[in-house]
């Protein structure tokens, strides 16, 4: 999930874009309550306070956008 943030750094990645492209199943692309978790426990390891994220922002109906340091 990281990666794809990453490789797409700077530009809104959609939530279903980012679910398909990490659990590869194009079931969960409706599913993006999957997504806030699996965010949440990104956002645990990388952010200094994932309560205040710098580096994976919301994007409020699109999905979530990489910001490089």
């Amino acid at each position: 999930m990281l990666r794809h943030l990453v490789a797409h750094a700077g530009k809104p990645v959609s939530h279903r874009e980012l679910l398909q492209a990490c659990v590869g199943v194009r079931d969960y692309g409706d599913e993006p309550e999957y997504l806030r978790v699996f965010i949440n426990q990104v956002r645990k390891k990388i952010e200094a306070n994932p309560a205040k994220p710098k580096f994976i922002v919301t994007e409020p109906w699109v999905g979530y956008r990489f910001v490089a340091p």
